[in-house]
């Protein structure tokens, strides 16, 4: 099969992109000649660009000046001036097949949901019980049906040799200085049915600064700044990072962390993407289906007779998923991680 270029519809969200990295290494290791496009949410661009074998990443707004279907049909036909042999598109909505086909793709692939299997030439039923299996298993057995191995590998992402700007912030934190920097991210867009308590995470950071050398740092995007914090007082020794960095410059952090105590959010995926052990507490969401990869992983989930649910907002109330995971059980991963 000769290709020359290729274009890849990728994830939007931060988390399914990283678990979307080895089925993105096998289509690069199977074509090693083919110019490899990625059109990437404007949220991922940075993550992509930090993808080896990647050639070329082409933002895409899509809640701002593509959104309508005229401005998405005027995208897809300028994502490359060369003919493209080959589209795979990740995501399950219609919009991102149609835009592999008004994109001029000679070949399209991917499942065939939203009853768009006619705007795809090479199409694969997606199982009933895809979140039964890991995400990034889905997206290696898309690919898979043009010989790409199926095999699960770990995510790798190649952070910049040198960034000042977090640089000077792990000096502020006395890294080298035998002190540890712990990494936590104790927020989640996709809503309180994710959220492990606030309250939580502050006794967590005391107990970890009375039993190490460490300094610990908050992870997260501008929106997330003020979530839950109102009411929480977090110890000295610890350094609100929220909206003050940009996704690079946490990747650089994150690699230079010891570990990260995180919930199931995107975050917690780059941190396993650089090599960095991740602690992910999970609630109405299933660790079989997004957990990050890597061995150094632990995960913490007490499961209920109602989870997983998959809903933002608990439909009882109680979150009981996430109220039922104790501080000192995270304290024993995170001590089993650092050991």
């Amino acid at each position: 099969m000769d290709l020359r270029n290729i274009m890849v519809r990728s994830p939007n969200w931060i988390g399914d992109f990283v678990l979307s990295i080895p089925a993105l290494k096998g289509l690069e290791s199977l074509f090693p000649h083919a110019k490899l496009t990625v059109v990437a949410h404007r949220r991922v661009k940075d993550i992509a660009q930090m993808v080896e074998g990647v050639d070329r990443v082409v933002v895409f707004d899509k809640e701002g000046a593509d959104r309508s279907i005229k401005n998405l049909i005027r995208f897809s036909r300028g994502i490359s001036e060369e003919p493209i042999d080959l589209s795979v598109i990740f995501p399950l909505s219609f919009s991102s097949a149609l835009m592999g086909y008004f994109s001029g793709a000679r070949r399209r692939l991917g499942y065939s949901t939203e009853m768009r299997g006619f705007l795809l030439t090479d199409k694969i039923r997606l199982p009933l019980e895809y979140r039964e299996r890991h995400l990034s298993q889905t997206y290696t057995n898309l690919v898979a049906k043009l010989g790409v191995s199926d095999e699960l590998s770990t995510p790798e992402l190649n952070v910049p040799e040198v960034c000042e700007k977090a640089d000077r912030i792990m000096e502020s934190l006395g890294y080298g200085e035998n002190r540890k920097v712990v990494g936590m991210a104790p927020h989640a867009t996709f809503g309180p049915a994710k959220r492990w308590p606030m309250e939580n995470y502050s006794s967590l950071a005391k107990n970890l600064l009375k039993r190490y050398n460490c300094s610990i740092v908050l992870f997260g995007s501008a929106d997330d700044s003020t979530l839950n914090l109102e009411d929480t007082s977090l110890p000295d020794g610890v350094v609100d990072l929220c909206g003050k960095l940009t996704l690079t410059e946490a990747a650089y952090l994150l690699k230079r962390c010891v570990c990260l105590v995180s919930n199931d959010t995107g975050i917690a995926h780059v941190a396993a993407g650089v090599g960095t052990p991740v602690v992910s507490i999970f609630g109405s969401t299933s660790p079989e289906w997004t957990s990050p990869i890597g061995n150094k992983n632990v995960v913490v989930y007490e499961k209920v007779e109602c989870s997983p649910c998959f809903d933002r907002v608990c439909r009882f109330g109680h979150y009981g998923c996430l109220q039922n995971v104790g501080t000192d059980v995270v304290l024993d991963a995170v001590e089993e991680v650092l050991r």
